[in-house]
């Protein structure tokens, strides 16, 4: 596979071109800023937020944070921030790679919650909104889609496998992978490289050059 390739992100400020499309397509709250404590690896909100409920009460609150890699594209990333029982909200987890400022504050729309099996990979897909007309922001943009699915099709034929996953410990082979697995597998690694490349090409033009 590809070494990742990072892109510059900062969180998205409120009232920027885009948001007004962003809220229509999320069908989401109006954004807010949430304070940022950076505590747990990003991408394991929900397995945080879940852990902080168990040590001091409060409640998890599902949603969208919302960053923007600057002239390309906005993205929304499903995500968990935790609700204090005063009432305050707060996002204990890392920001999203490359962001620029590390402390700052979460942009945040709060969304109605849905059912997340944390026994296995949460893959739910983000959302985008183009703001370049360069046709790799699009082909890159299409290629996590496609990545996402692959990897959720991973997931899916591991459950049947009886394979064992955990936020701490990854996976846990059960059964050998049939051909099902394994195309998936391939389909994952292949969309992974492929979006690796676009970005690369996308921050030598428009961040390097």
């Amino acid at each position: 596979m590809s070494a990742p390739v990072i892109l510059p992100v900062e969180d998205f400020p409120i009232g920027s071109p885009g948001e007004i499309e962003l809220l229509q397509m999320l069908q989401s709250s109006p954004l807010i800023q949430v304070r940022r404590s950076p505590t747990f690896t990003h991408g394991s909100c929900y397995w945080g937020v879940v852990n902080v409920c168990k040590m001091y009460g409060g409640s998890m609150i599902q949603g969208w944070q919302i960053t923007r890699v600057p002239t390309l594209y906005i993205e929304a990333t499903h995500h968990a921030i935790w609700r204090s029982p005063s009432g305050e909200l707060v996002d204990y987890s890392k920001p999203v790679p490359g962001t620029v400022d590390l402390q700052g504050f979460t942009t945040f729309s709060i969304c109605p919650p849905i059912n997340i099996d944390l026994n296995w990979p949460v893959l739910i897909e983000n959302k985008h909104v183009l703001l370049s007309d360069d046709p790799r922001v699009d082909q890159a943009l299409t290629q996590y889609r496609l990545n996402n699915r692959a990897s959720a099709s991973v997931r899916d034929e591991a459950k049947k496998l009886y394979w064992q996953w955990s936020i701490d410990d990854g996976w846990i082979p059960g059964k050998r992978p049939n051909r099902r697995f394994r195309e998936a597998n391939d389909q994952a690694i292949q969309t992974y490289d492929s979006l690796h490349d676009l970005r690369a090409q996308l921050l030598r033009d428009h961040f390097q050059g």
